[in-house]
């Protein structure tokens, strides 16, 4: 695959895990679902986070597809119906219509949707500030979505480049991109917990489990200790 054809498929390579395969004629890969797709149609947690914006394809290519790389409205569209339980990321323009005011700025949607609205509508919590999602409780509503920006939570450019322009290197009330991949995870447990007990999980029987020489063991059988 040619370095043009890499940059194009990549983020369509990244959610697959895999490397791709494309149609004969060389120009688009054969459809596959992502991981997080799988994950989803599985009934499992699928928490997406980046310092990027919501329609970045380093977590959007995962659960969105579209033409056009530069459809911030549609794949931000996506992301929210999608129905991974946790968002976390930058791009607050691009879920309210222009000319709506928001917490970081004046959105810039041009079919007039209001995936704020929608994102509640889901049943998400939705959070703006790093405090605000420290002080939300994934235990109580394991469904989130943080809006941590306008566009970006991080200046993309050189530090010393930021300085001169007199720019911070990232949003200040941004939680930092380590923070949001362990809420992330954290409210993922959360979700996935509620998700079992939905199926009845909470009576399922314990796993038959096996010692370290593979003998089976129930839970009430005597543990082999590990040298």
């Amino acid at each position: 695959m040619g370095r043009l054809e890499r940059r194009r498929h990549g983020p369509r390579l990244r959610r697959q895990g895999r490397r791709q395969q494309l149609a004969q004629d060389g120009e688009e890969p054969l459809a596959a679902p992502s991981l997080a797709r799988e994950a989803l149609d599985a009934g499992k947690a699928v928490a997406l986070a980046q310092s990027g914006a919501i329609s970045g394809p380093d977590t959007a290519a995962f659960v969105a597809s579209v033409p056009e790389r530069d459809d911030h409205d549609a794949i931000a569209s996506q992301v929210i119906e999608s129905g991974a339980q946790v968002i976390l990321a930058g791009g607050g323009r691009y879920m309210l219509p222009a000319g709506t005011q928001g917490r970081h700025g004046e959105g810039a949607r041009e079919d007039g949707a209001n995936l704020v609205e929608r994102a509640k509508a889901l049943g998400c919590t939705v959070v703006y500030t790093r405090d605000e999602r420290l002080a939300h409780d994934p235990a109580t509503t394991p469904k989130v979505l943080g809006l941590f920006a306008a566009d970006h939570t991080c200046n993309d450019q050189d530090w010393e480049l930021n300085d001169l322009q007199g720019k911070p290197t990232c949003v200040e009330t941004a939680p930092a991109t380590g923070e949001m991949a362990d809420w992330a995870l954290r409210a993922s447990r959360a979700t996935r917990r509620l998700l079992r007990s939905d199926r009845g999980g909470g009576n399922r029987q314990p796993r038959r489990r096996h010692d370290r020489g593979g003998h089976p063991r129930g839970p009430g059988a005597p543990t082999r200790p590990w040298a």
